[in-house]
């Protein structure tokens, strides 16, 4: 969306692999364009879940075409929205009695699921917050009518590591986004920020026409 508004001269490889350089697995992304140097690593240390940003470059767009048009759908008007946030999965993760008993060493690694704790709380809370904002902005009682999150909480350690490419797991990963789609709705509860059951904020004939993710996606 910036690449209409600008006549940046990054190019498209460029921010692929910016995008995809993970810190320890992979390089930053070294290059230059616009007149100057640029060293850029993956997007997620800043934003794990872009849901708000996507929401922000819709909302200047809109803003953009309200001066050809009457149906400009402002920041009073969120509930108009319609976002689908697609996750890559997240384990449960047991580390709470290890955390600190190590010292320094024991916060940045874990011997026991070879984690890094401290990363991992940092994106976690991230995650989690966002989803309570997102679900406010939107609107709980709409939800998941304009607000649907889409993300298998009860994935393995092992499935969520993004250098495991092994043939095995990338079926493995195929067969869990199958799945997904014949699961409950889960929505975020603006209380505790957890996933919950969909049904806590619909009517029943709005719960029985929405059965699972699939449902969800088309109506």
């Amino acid at each position: 969306m910036q690449a209409k508004r600008t006549n940046s001269e990054v190019r498209l490889e460029d921010v692929v692999v910016s995008t995809s350089a993970a810190p320890v697995y992979f390089p930053l992304r070294k290059f230059e364009a616009d007149g100057r140097q640029h060293f850029l690593v993956d997007g997620g240390l800043a934003a794990n879940n872009p849901t708000l940003l996507a929401i922000r470059e819709a909302t200047k767009i809109l803003e953009k075409e309200i001066t050809t048009s009457n149906s400009y759908t402002g920041p009073d008007n969120y509930d108009k929205f319609l976002v689908l946030s697609l996750g890559t999965g997240s384990a449960e993760k047991q580390l709470g009695q290890n955390i600190g008993q190590g010292g320094l060493l024991s916060w940045v690694f874990d011997q026991k699921s070879g984690l890094n704790p401290l990363f991992d709380i940092m994106f976690r809370a991230s995650d989690d917050m966002l989803s309570i904002y997102t679900s406010l902005l939107l609107g709980n009682h709409n939800t998941p009518r304009n607000y649907l999150r889409i993300q298998d909480y009860s994935m393995k350690t092992h499935e969520e590591k993004i250098d495991n490419a092994s043939f095995e797991n990338l079926w493995r990963l195929e067969k869990v986004g199958k799945n997904l789609l014949t699961r409950s709705v889960l929505v975020t509860h603006p209380d505790t920020g957890l996933p919950v059951s969909h049904d806590m904020f619909l009517s029943a004939d709005q719960s029985e026409s929405i059965a699972n993710n699939k449902a969800a996606l088309i109506t």
